[in-house]
């Protein structure tokens, strides 16, 4: 596999910031630094929120009132990794549409306020004035990823090199996050990857993540785990996991989001990642990278893929696990599904 553009980036940042590279390109070596103590003398406890995806989609206001103060009530410090395409930008490909839909018209002055309000930091917030490029890693020889996303390849459909862009946006985060973590010397217990579009309808509990007293083992505590929920996981050929939200432990970020999109045109890991779907292809690579897989009831990660109609939120239903949540907003109207395979 040529060297790709994307892993060049990596390799520059980690250069300028000391960090040493072990065992790949773009992998940083990982060793948990000393741990900050809260003023009770209790640990302090360290939360990442890496989001992806488009302005026009962007909501935020739940995610601070449902999944923010709850965990800094619980005693986290929760910092906040945002990296959205400009408004306008986006590339329209989509699996739902809905009659009379709208943008968000978020304004980016208004989430700094809000986090702040609630006691959660605002680390890094990029707004790409165009959707990441992800060309320039293709490779000439397509052979080795014909069954890769074959629902919707990246080399044919506007919806696999979505998928792709959203790969390269999470490994960037997450350099972004570690990067953090070297200069304040300390580190994540847990690393949230979620889309721009989740609403929260109920509040998070982190207890579900941390599986019990410091006492137990790193497996036991959740930090070799990758949480998701248990529904709506579209497998079709193999094993696949609900990918609109994730909650890692820190040795599994370590392994899944370090070279999440690097490994994605890796020829070595081929057939290990054929996949129907991105469902499945997040299954796949979880495992193959040695983290473990669990799930949690929709009630224990609540949220709910959102659009925009006639100027306010709506949830959209083919994406909506069904729990009994504190909030109940309006479905979307005129749904219509597309199959994802359209260049």
């Amino acid at each position: 596999m040529k060297a790709s553009a994307f892993s060049a980036m990596l390799w520059f940042w980690y250069s300028v910031h000391g960090i040493k590279i072990d065992g790949g390109l773009d992998r940083p070596a990982w060793t948990a630094p000393h741990v900050t103590l809260a003023a009770t003398g209790e640990r302090q406890k360290h939360l990442a929120v890496l989001i992806t995806g488009v302005a026009d989609r962007f909501v935020w206001e739940s995610t601070v009132q449902r999944m923010a103060r709850p965990a800094i009530a619980q005693g986290y410090s929760v910092d906040f990794y945002v990296r959205l395409v400009a408004h306008g930008h986006q590339n329209a490909a989509t699996f739902t549409e809905i009659s009379d839909g709208s943008d968000s018209q978020v304004k980016m002055s208004a989430v700094r306020q809000g986090l702040r309000r609630a006691g959660a930091n605002l680390v890094s917030l990029e707004i790409l004035q165009d959707l990441e490029n992800v060309s320039a890693d293709m490779p000439n020889n397509t052979k080795p990823f014909k069954r890769r996303l074959y629902q919707y390849s990246p080399f044919t459909s506007k919806t696999g090199r979505n998928v792709v862009r959203k790969l390269q946006s999470v490994q960037s985060l997450m350099t972004q996050a570690v990067l953090e973590e070297r200069s304040r010397h300390f580190h994540y217990d847990f690393i949230m990857v979620s889309r721009e579009d989740s609403s929260w309808l109920s509040p998070l509990d982190m207890r579900v993540f941390e599986g019990g007293s410091q006492n137990q083992t790193h497996e036991n505590r959740g930090q070799n785990k990758v949480f998701t929920k248990n529904c709506l996981s579209w497998r079709t050929t193999g094993p696949a996991v609900n990918d609109k939200i994730f909650v890692f432990g820190r040795e599994a970020a370590e392994k899944v989001l370090t070279r999440l999109y690097s490994d994605f045109w890796n020829t070595e890991l081929a057939p290990s990642l054929n996949a129907y779907n991105a469902e499945e292809y997040w299954a796949a690579y979880i495992k193959i990278k040695g983290a473990q897989s669990a799930v949690v009831d929709p009630i224990q990660l609540p949220t709910s893929d959102t659009k925009w109609q006639r100027g306010k939120p709506c949830l959209v239903s083919r994406y909506h696990c069904q729990a009994n949540y504190e909030q109940k907003p309006p479905m979307c109207e005129g749904e219509t599904r597309h199959d994802g395979n359209h260049a």
